[in-house]
């Protein structure tokens, strides 16, 4: 059960950054790059707590 709601989490995340960023300079997208990234390894420790500000923020 968590796999799925991880995964649409992180689909919706990814959306959204790329949306956001579209825009964006080439150290806000790296900047952004890094957010989501640091998040997702993050989810897939498990730490979900500091996965989730990370993602958002992204």
């Amino acid at each position: 059960m968590r796999a799925p709601t991880a995964l649409f989490i992180l689909s919706v995340s990814v959306s959204v950054s790329v949306s956001a960023s579209a825009g964006a300079n080439t150290a806000d997208k790296l900047s952004v790059k890094a957010l989501l990234e640091s998040g997702v390894s993050q989810m897939e420790a498990g730490k979900f707590d500091a996965a989730c500000p990370e993602l958002e923020e992204s």
